[in-house]
């Protein structure tokens, strides 16, 4: 039997047993964000959350799927530990 190391080990390896993970979306963590003064905080690619959200559901329009995230996702606040979105400059999708 093989063991995985997944996301939330690492996540767990990071000493973050408080952070939130959005389910099904590990493939688009691209690390943890640390500001002064403020909670160590899981990161998520914003574009590469669209893109699984898409998939999970069968490919609908980006515009639905980022409707969705928006409202879903990104504008949910969870606490102190509530992951951020990343925008990369070279992204698809923009804010």
């Amino acid at each position: 039997m093989t063991s995985e190391y997944t996301t939330h080990d690492w996540i767990l390896d990071m000493g973050l047993e408080d952070a939130v993970l959005f389910d099904d979306l590990d493939d688009a963590v691209i690390g943890v964000a640390q500001c002064k003064g403020r909670e160590t905080v899981v990161a998520y690619d914003y574009d590469e959350v669209i893109k699984i959200v898409r998939k999970q559901c069968n490919n609908c329009s980006v515009e639905e799927a980022i409707e969705y995230v928006d409202y879903n996702i990104t504008d949910a606040y969870m606490g102190k530990m509530t992951p951020i979105f990343i925008h990369q400059t070279d992204g698809e999708f923009g804010v």
